[in-house]
């Protein structure tokens, strides 16, 4: 467990800056910030319903959106450019010779992956 463990710290510290870091954080705020550019140039509510709670409305017209576009490409995004931090640093050789099983490198991947979707989701 603590090799499982000290493998998500170093799969983490190598998306630390990475491209798929940025990725969850431009990801996260880019629709809201498209609502709140539409709101500012247009000056209309997204709040059509008056019966209905605003927060209610705006929570579900920018969960659609993400839904429909951002979360695919970018956990398709996030997880590629994760998959390839060895690759295109040429260091795959070294992870390669560190006693560990492929499994746990691999898992501690995926799991660093889902911590950055939660990231996404969270921003």
């Amino acid at each position: 467990m603590s090799r499982f463990l000290s493998s998500i710290q170093s799969e983490w510290l190598k998306t630390k800056n990475s491209a798929a870091s940025w990725l969850c954080v431009i990801g996260g705020f880019l629709i809201p910030l498209l609502y709140c550019i539409n709101f500012f140039r247009t000056g209309k509510s997204i709040n059509k319903e008056f019966n209905t709670p605003i927060w209610q409305i705006y929570l579900r017209e920018l969960w659609m959106n993400m839904s429909f576009f951002l979360l695919p490409i970018g956990v398709m995004l996030a997880a590629s450019l994760i998959a390839q931090v060895e690759f295109r640093n040429n260091s795959w050789k070294q992870l390669n010779v560190t006693p560990q099983k492929y499994s746990t490198i691999y898992g501690a991947k995926l799991f660093v992956l889902l911590l950055m979707v939660l990231k996404f989701f969270l921003f």
